[in-house]
């Protein structure tokens, strides 16, 4: 019986952490307008702003980078990207969940902000130096060098079907 207890507390446990981490992202939804007035006034919530208010707020990003990433939820809502998490370690406040999605990231060295996106909602927001975002977009180009066409070129794949 205790086991069965048990089992019932981790399922409870999991659909509660299931709700918290899927209602902000249901429940967030601002108008392009609100967006931009949010990033303007320098409240940027997660799971509530998209990259066009982003480009239309604050202009094309220095860098721009696109890959499947495998994301760790952090508790204050924050989805980590496994390129930023120490090597080998968990990110402070890490749920023990991983989500993996195709990922959006945009790199402003001027404003000091590194954003990433899934499906088009703000879930990672880091603020850097300067130097620090200029060394990460560097890593990205020099990582793109060795991109196959079927990592670059997401038709390429379908197409040979």
């Amino acid at each position: 019986m205790p086991l069965r207890a048990s089992l019932i507390r981790q399922w409870f446990f999991l659909c509660c952490l299931s709700l918290l981490l899927l209602t902000p992202a249901a429940c967030a939804r601002l108008s392009l307008d609100e967006q931009m007035t949010s990033i303007q006034q320098g409240h940027l919530p997660l799971h509530a702003l998209t990259v066009e208010a982003f480009l239309r707020t604050w202009g094309k990003p220095t860098y721009v980078h696109r890959e499947h990433t495998q994301f760790f939820p952090v508790k204050n809502g924050n989805y980590v990207p496994r390129f930023r998490a120490p090597l080998g370690e968990p990110p402070p406040g890490w749920d023990a969940t991983i989500v993996s999605e195709p990922g959006l990231f945009l790199a402003y060295p001027d404003r000091g902000e590194l954003l990433g996106f899934i499906e088009n909602r703000l879930v990672y927001r880091e603020q850097l130096t300067s130097a620090q975002i200029v060394e990460v977009g560097k890593t990205w180009e020099h990582e793109a060098l060795f991109k196959t066409r079927l990592e670059t070129d997401p038709t390429a794949s379908s197409s040979k079907r």
